[in-house]
């Protein structure tokens, strides 16, 4: 019965580590695309204010140009339409990169939790209501919570309960 045990604690001790790598791993990637976001921002900003520059001396060069140099009216309307096509493209890829930065740092923070506090036997609404008002919300928050601390902020609920809950929520996530 002992080694049952111990193999449970070990199975949870893996998970714990795994989920911290995993973790560990989803922050790096997150930081990763916060920088190249930012990164492309600042290419987005550089080339929107070069097409802006590129559009006023465009805007100047037709102005001064003699009526008889057609080809080189053409070469530059030319060149004005890339470059609208690029800003227009540009605004494009702002907007991508925003919804996928969004959607992205979504996903990782609001995951959904399996269970929920009232999975677990003793947790009520009331109570459930108690416990997130000390940003307790998921099972493993309550897990990872100081028993002590925590009952000493809630009234009319104690340690010994607080202990009871955590161990009907580790036998609820062991299933």
């Amino acid at each position: 019965m002992q080694i049952n045990e111990r193999n449970k604690l070990r199975s949870l001790i893996d998970q714990i580590e795994s989920e911290i790598r995993t973790q560990g791993e989803l922050e790096q990637s997150i930081n990763v695309l916060r920088n190249e976001n930012t990164t492309l921002r600042l290419t987005i900003d550089e080339q929107k204010t070069l097409i802006k520059k590129l559009r006023q001396e465009l805007e100047i060069s037709r102005q001064e140009l003699p009526e008889n140099i057609k080809i080189l009216k053409d070469i530059i309307v030319s060149q004005r339409r890339e470059i609208i096509r690029k800003d227009e493209e540009n605004e494009v890829l702002r907007e991508l990169v925003y919804k996928f930065t969004n959607a992205f740092e979504n996903s990782i923070t609001n995951k959904e939790p399996q269970y929920l506090l009232t999975d677990i036997k003793g947790i009520g609404q009331k109570i459930e209501a108690k416990l997130k008002k000390t940003n307790i919300h998921t099972i493993q928050d309550l897990l990872d919570c100081d028993s002590k601390a925590t009952a000493s902020k809630i009234k009319g609920i104690g340690e010994v309960s607080i202990n009871k809950w955590k161990k009907s929520a580790r036998q609820i996530l062991s299933k």
